[in-house]
């Protein structure tokens, strides 16, 4: 492999080694001013934009096992590495497209798991990290709750059926 190549395959291995996902898009169509704004809108939530050469990309994941990706790198490809929230980057990746048409999500890798367009379009769907987690708290603090009225009740119960006693002795 020649130096400069080598050089542009140790880059890619770079950016996905740092990555904790990857999404494959196909930029084309997209201008250069476009491609820009993309990176900032990505820069915004983790993830950064790279176009790379398919062959090399290739070379490269096949080195890593990254799994079978080869369906996703047939036509121009640009890759989004992120490290983070993937439905935050999926949502942007999302909002970019329908605001511009392009890129198309092709498909990408999630914790050594290769997803289809279709998952990381429902990754795209799914609240954000934050609001699940607090789903989650208000889930398990429910049962909780309801333990805590049902014994407050019987405390309540326990006290009116002593002071009727109380007031039944006082009365005698």
């Amino acid at each position: 492999m020649r130096i400069e190549k080598k050089a542009i395959a140790d880059e890619i291995r770079s950016l996905i080694s740092e990555a904790d996902f990857l999404v494959l898009t196909n930029y084309r169509g997209l201008s250069a001013a476009q491609i820009g704004d993309m990176r900032r809108q990505l820069e915004g939530v983790q993830a950064r934009f790279c176009v790379v050469k398919n062959r090399l990309f290739n070379v490269v994941a096949e080195e890593m096992k990254l799994g079978d990706i080869s369906e996703f790198i047939k036509e121009p490809t640009g890759i989004v590495a992120g490290i983070g929230d993937v439905s935050q980057v999926a949502k942007a990746l999302k909002r970019f497209a329908k605001e511009n048409g392009l890129p198309a999500i092709k498909g990408g890798v999630l914790d050594g798991t290769v997803l289809s367009r279709i998952d990381i379009e429902a990754i795209a769907d799914l609240p954000s990290r934050e609001i699940i987690l607090t789903q989650l708290a208000g889930l398990l603090a429910e049962p909780i709750r309801r333990v805590g009225g049902v014994m407050q009740q019987k405390i309540l119960t326990l006290a009116y059926a002593v002071q009727a006693i109380s007031d039944n002795k006082s009365k005698e």
